[in-house]
């Protein structure tokens, strides 16, 4: 099993319209419903704690192994999405992929 970690950072005022993007798209539940999904949580920094730089969001998943996470990546619908989440986030683009983790011990 592996554990991706994607990092959003939104553009300041747009923090819950990347929730809302979220909701309204479905996109935990269709990622959880993908083949090798075995979880998947959208999280938000508490209100007063970001450090500068830091995420405003954190997508933590876990897959059945790397191939898996592999071919969400690459999913059309993903990448979709990805592109109508691009304009409330800071930077050029939305990262294609998260860091993947595996247990070190």
């Amino acid at each position: 099993m592996i554990t991706s970690v994607l990092q959003l950072s939104a553009r300041p005022g747009s923090e819950q319209a990347v929730d809302d993007l979220y909701a309204e798209r479905g996109v935990l539940d269709r990622s959880r419903a993908f083949p090798g999904c075995r979880g998947a949580v959208l999280l938000r920094t508490v209100e007063g704690t970001l450090a500068a730089g830091s995420a405003t969001h954190v997508v933590i998943a876990q897959w059945d192994d790397e191939a898996a996470y592999a071919a969400w990546v690459a999913d059309p619908w993903r990448n979709e999405v990805g592109a109508a989440l691009a304009p409330l986030l800071d930077g050029d683009a939305v990262p294609p992929a998260g860091a993947v983790l595996r247990p070190a011990c």
